[in-house]
């Protein structure tokens, strides 16, 4: 059937495991929304199956890697690679498979992105209108200063509390983590507390979780829908998923944009075949590297909650989450993970912590050198 068992459990320490059992069981952790799977789910046949045993790449530069190596140094849940819409490598670990739910973590700004400009489009709304626009509530805040595109770009110029870094203070409401002291109940309520940073909106990029809560928060006082209907008309349905979504949602219902949305790994899949036709000779390509701003520091420029490079666009998430879209090699690749990661997250763009440090196979650009050899190494 094309699938594999990984032989033994993925190396890991008890916090491994639970980083691993939450990833998967959100619907035990907290209150969901669920997100309708499509009336005409895409067929994901079969293709030749391939080997990744003999791919071999560098991360960093100069330092030679393989595929094993690649795997050893993540925590992986499965890994699927599709050809022209075929899967050619489909391998699940430590009892993953392929109906299992498994959360996005940041990969779920690459939707919310996806939906902005579908919306954007069909002209229900206005990119560069601030979103205080339409939402009132966020006028006095910087993303409600800040336009849409703005905020979609990640060049809002933002602080957070000292105690409450934009991760922690949304993991809470979502029911990933326990609530720091004088944490905000509510998603809505934390995008309330932040203040304006140094900069100015538009000149600096800072990547951080309340833009995209922001942007969302916008799209459904605009279209009159929460955010689970909007991903399933605009999304999930066209894209035909196969089996339903679901995200985290807080005491007041709101989905967690940013990182709370839950699926199959498949379903993962069939959401980057759809990017790439969607893309794929249209005259104006929702993710063009051109019109992309610079993500400093990363190897990337940044468009609409997607990392972008010369030859395709990445969906990036904490603990392991990736896709990768590789239009002209028709290569689309996808990743669950779950490994611990307790990095600090700046609170500011003028934070020195921002950005990785290199060299470690967990981060995004190790991923990105991975899709590369697979579409430069594999003769499909």
């Amino acid at each position: 059937n094309g699938l594999a068992a990984s032989p033994r459990a993925e190396a890991g320490d008890a916090a491994a495991s639970g980083m691993r059992w939450r990833l998967r069981h959100g619907r035990e952790l907290n209150g969901t929304v669920g997100i309708l799977h499509s009336e005409m789910p895409l067929a994901l046949p079969h293709g030749r199956s391939i080997s990744l045993d003999h791919i071999r790449f560098e991360w960093p530069a100069g330092t030679a890697r393989s595929f094993e190596d690649y795997r050893a140094g993540n925590v992986l849940d499965g890994l699927l690679v599709l050809k022209d819409g075929r899967i050619v490598f489909e391998q699940y670990y430590d009892g993953f498979g392929p109906r299992d739910m498994h959360n996005w973590a940041s990969v779920s700004k690459s939707v919310v992105g996806v939906v902005a400009e579908r919306l954007a489009r069909s002209g229900k709304i206005d990119l560069e209108a601030p979103a205080g626009h339409y939402v009132p509530d966020l006028a006095a805040t910087p993303f409600g200063a800040a336009t849409l595109r703005q905020n979609l770009d990640m060049y809002v110029s933002v602080a957070y509390p000292q105690n409450l870094p934009p991760d922690r203070g949304l993991f809470a409401p979502a029911g990933l983590a326990p609530a720091p002291a004088g944490a905000p109940a509510s998603i809505h309520d934390f995008l309330r507390i932040v203040r304006q940073g140094e900069a100015e909106n538009g000149s600096q990029f800072y990547y951080q979780n309340g833009s995209a809560e922001a942007v969302t928060w916008a799209l459904e006082r605009a279209t009159g829908k929460p955010l689970s209907r909007l991903v399933s008309e605009e999304v999930w349905g066209p894209m035909g998923a196969s089996d339903d979504g679901y995200y985290l949602v807080d005491r007041q219902r709101s989905a967690f944009a940013s990182g709370g949305l839950s699926s199959a790994l498949r379903d993962m899949a069939r959401f980057g075949v759809f990017v790439r036709r969607q893309d794929v000779g249209a005259a104006q390509p929702m993710l063009s590297w051109n019109v992309a701003r610079t993500a400093p520091g990363r190897g990337f420029r940044y468009r609409s909650f997607w990392w972008l490079d010369e030859r395709g666009a990445f969906g990036l998430g904490r603990f392991g989450q990736r896709l990768a879209i590789i239009p002209d090699k028709g290569l689309v690749v996808v990743q669950f993970g779950a490994y611990q990661d307790e990095r600090p997250r700046p609170i500011s763009g003028d934070d020195s912590a921002a950005g990785p440090k290199g060299g470690d196979l967990r981060d995004g650009e190790a991923f990105q050198a991975l899709a590369h050899a697979i579409a430069d190494q594999v003769e499909f």
